[in-house]
């Protein structure tokens, strides 16, 4: 039996109380106080630990209420120890199934996840694409494209 190393990447939501004329701004706003609060990033790493003292909020200053685990898996990263070259880490989806080479695990929201959507759809539509896109899609062909079942359910997946 080996001894392995597992990184969990996960989502962690840290909250902010800002004044703004619009969301736009308050996110601004946010964003400016959050690089400088070590404290947070500590506190954050720090929620593995025994509670964090009640001057917490005192050393990040106003504006920040709480930081919590978002309950949201990004994906995983298993090495095995004593193996200094990284030659058998590997990188796992939100689900634990492998990635392929080179592969990570990335976060997809708004217009991105918007746009991959719709290519999804149209590539539903159109019953698949040309040669190009079916080597893309099957990774020059080391694996299966997916039919219209497997689209469907990460289509869900990335709702």
């Amino acid at each position: 039996m080996k001894r392995h190393f597992v990184h969990i990447y996960h989502t962690f939501r840290s909250k902010f109380a800002v004044d703004a004329e619009n969301q736009q701004e308050a996110i601004d706003k946010a964003l400016g106080m959050f690089p400088d609060c070590a404290a947070v990033r500590q506190g954050v790493m720090g929620m593995v630990t025994p509670a964090m003292d009640l001057s917490f909020h005192e050393q990040v200053g106003e504006g920040y209420l709480v930081s919590e685990d978002a309950e949201e898996i990004l994906g995983f990263l298993v090495d095995e120890v004593g193996d200094t070259e990284h030659s058998q880490s590997r990188n796992y989806d939100a689900d634990g199934k492998p990635l392929q080479s080179g592969g990570k695990a990335v976060s997809i929201v708004g217009p991105e996840r918007d746009t991959v959507l719709a290519a999804l759809r149209l590539w539903q539509r159109l019953g698949g694409a040309s040669s190009e896109e079916w080597d893309i899609a099957t990774n020059g062909g080391s694996h299966e494209g997916l039919d219209d079942a497997a689209v469907d359910a990460l289509c869900e997946r990335l709702n």
